[in-house]
This record gives C-alpha cells, sequence and structure tokens, in this order.
C-alpha cells in the first residue's frame, strides 16, 4: 500500500467509524434502545446542571460591583430557566421510558395526538377491572 493510499484510509477512519457505530444501533434489542435512550437524557440532565452551575459562578464573579440587574445577569436568569425547563422535559421522556410507556395518548382542545406501539384509538380503551364488592357483614 503506496504512502498516499494509507494517508487516504486514515483520513477516512472516522466516517468509517461513525458508520459502524450506525450500523449497530440498528441492530439493537428494544431494551438496550431504552437503556441507551435513558442514559443519553440523563446525561444531557447532568450537563444542564453544570451550565447552570457555571452561569451561577460567572454570574457571581463578574457582578461583583454591578447592579443585579444588569444586561449579563438577566442573560444568565433567562438561560438557566430554559436550561431548567428542558431538563424537566428531559426527566418527563426518562420518567415514560423507564416506565415503559408504549404509547402516549394526549388530548388538547380538539386536537389529539397519539404515539407509539400498540397506541389506543378512540374504541380501544384498556379494560378496567370491575371493582371487588365486600359482603356487608363481611370483616
Amino acid at each position: 500500500m503506496s504512502r498516499i493510499a494509507a494517508f487516504f484510509r486514515w483520513l477516512g477512519t472516522p466516517f468509517w467509524a461513525f458508520g459502524n457505530f450506525l450500523r449497530a444501533l440498528v441492530n439493537l434489542t428494544r431494551q438496550q434502545v431504552r437503556a441507551i435512550f435513558s442514559l443519553a437524557m440523563l446525561l444531557g440532565i447532568v450537563a444542564l446542571s453544570f451550565q447552570n452551575l457555571a452561569l451561577l459562578y460567572w454570574v457571581s464573579s463578574f457582578l461583583k460591583n454591578e447592579a443585579p440587574g444588569s444586561l449579563f445577569g438577566q442573560m444568565a436568569l433567562s438561560q438557566q430557566i430554559w436550561n431548567n425547563a428542558i431538563a424537566a422535559g428531559f426527566a418527563l421522556i426518562v420518567g415514560l421510558v423507564v416506565w415503559g410507556a408504549d404509547y402516549l395518548n394526549a388530548k388538547y382542545g380538539n386536537a389529539q395526538l397519539s404515539i407509539g406501539k400498540g397506541k389506543l384509538c378512540d374504541g380501544d380503551a384498556p379494560a378496567v377491572p370491575e371493582p371487588i364488592a365486600e359482603d356487608e357483614g363481611g370483616v
């Protein structure tokens, strides 16, 4: 193999590795996909928490002598609010994935959303067991 061919093979290695990674994802089982998804969401929550801590540190170190309502302080507060909202959404999704929700039905006004395998249609409501009747004279 010539040096030029070896160089181009080395240059393409990250792309081949990424392609092999994507092929490996296709062959995962349902439980493995859930585990990877949950781990990715948890790492996202951790990353957003660290970003919030960094913003708190920057605001406290940069705004020692400035008014609390400065532009940088407002920007940091706004970013923290969005970080917390995204982290809360991630936590909800991780909770649903870990719980094992195979479908999601949501209705708001006239709009209805059904997502997932085994989704419920309007006429396919899950069976609810009848409550057990107690004897009137029983213990």
